[in-house]
């Protein structure tokens, strides 16, 4: 298990455990409704932190740029040509035929 599994689950018991006392204070009257409050607040900080600090550390992964190239083909039904881009360290792809639907997968050979 990774550290916020494991804090997250050691955050879910402790949240479990408060409730358990809070409903004994509800049906036995003990008073100590000041302290399971302030209790949930403690509880409840850290998660907060956690949240915020996991959306801005997922906010701030930059796309990576792909390098593509752009190429002619000729459809072996039709005969008609399109154009495509590819990515560089691609080198098979499936795809359909702009002017008549044929589907196959075309092959770049690599360059030796």
């Amino acid at each position: 298990m990774n550290k916020t599994r494991t804090l997250l689950l050691t955050f879910a018991i402790l949240a479990v455990a408060i409730l358990l006392i809070s409903f004994y204070d509800i049906f036995n009257d003990k008073g100590w409704r000041i302290a399971i409050f302030i209790a949930y607040g403690i509880l409840a900080l850290p998660l907060i932190g956690m949240v915020v600090t996991s959306r801005r550390t997922s906010l701030s992964a930059k796309p990576v740029a792909i390098s593509t190239v752009e190429r002619r083909f000729r459809c072996p039904s039709c005969q008609g040509t399109f154009q495509l881009s590819i990515p560089t360290d691609q080198t098979a792809f499936h795809h359909v035929c702009p002017h008549c639907g044929h589907q196959g997968t075309i092959t770049i050979p690599s360059k030796k």
